[in-house]
């Protein structure tokens, strides 16, 4: 009978070259190659076995955060990279991490738009959380990366913590505006840490997809003309 060490063996290769190839279909190539029936839980765990040899396991993973640390600092001078971890009986857990390479910082302020978008997205993998990230506009009109961060979940403190740290590696800019949704204590935040005259600007789409069906009528008669009246070529033609 085969076991998820069989498995292991035989898929290892398969996953070097397609680490997100699942269970099922290796099972159905094994199956295909071997002739023979396989337990969809074998493939499943040899498939975890293969991963964990090939990338190492997710709890080491925690072990090498400062090791990470140290070695942005070293090689991009000037960066900022935080790390947060709590006691928990005699063992320290890791809770979250904020990182702003200073390549990305001075390509934001020396060749970008005063504009920051913020956000954050749900962390699927075996560990759950929140990804959060700025990002900018380049002189190209393309997406350009500032920072992100990984903290547990959207709450007001969270949010506190990850513009002070932003606040820390990028400052105040003249004019800089800073665009959010108006959920989970993210708009507070941002008044809350920045000062100088930063703006706090709402996301139009969220605004919009957020309320009702009769809402979202309103809210196109109300707005939408005035909306219409930032063409695309206003923007392109905006000087940095």
């Amino acid at each position: 009978m085969a076991t998820n060490h069989w498995v292991k063996d035989r898929v290892i290769s398969w996953l070097a070259t397609d680490p997100k190839k699942g269970a099922v279909a290796l099972k159905k190539r094994l199956e295909e190659d071997y002739h023979l029936n396989l337990s969809y839980w074998v493939v499943w765990d040899g498939r975890r076995m293969a991963l964990e040899e090939l990338r190492g396991k997710w709890d080491d993973s925690f072990e090498h955060a400062f090791s990470f640390k140290a070695e942005v600092e070293k090689t991009n001078l000037g960066s900022l990279v935080d790390i947060e971890y709590e006691q928990v009986g005699t063992k320290m857990r890791f809770t979250r991490i904020f990182v702003a390479l200073k390549s990305c910082v001075d390509g934001f302020l020396n060749g970008c738009r005063p504009f920051l978008g913020v956000d954050s997205t749900h962390l699927t993998g075996k560990w759950k959380g929140q990804l959060a990230s700025a990002t900018a506009i380049d002189g190209h009109n393309w997406m350009f990366p500032v920072c992100y961060a990984v903290f547990g979940s959207e709450t007001a403190e969270s949010w506190s913590w990850f513009f002070s740290r932003l606040e820390q590696a990028i400052g105040s800019p003249p004019g800089l505006v800073i665009m959010t949704d108006a959920g989970k204590g993210i708009d507070s935040a941002v008044t809350k840490i920045f000062k100088n005259g930063v703006e706090n600007r709402e996301c139009m789409r969220q605004l919009q997809t957020s309320r009702s069906a009769f809402e979202v009528r309103s809210f196109k008669s109300t707005y939408g003309q005035h909306v219409e009246l930032i063409k695309v070529k206003d923007l392109k033609s905006t000087t940095i």
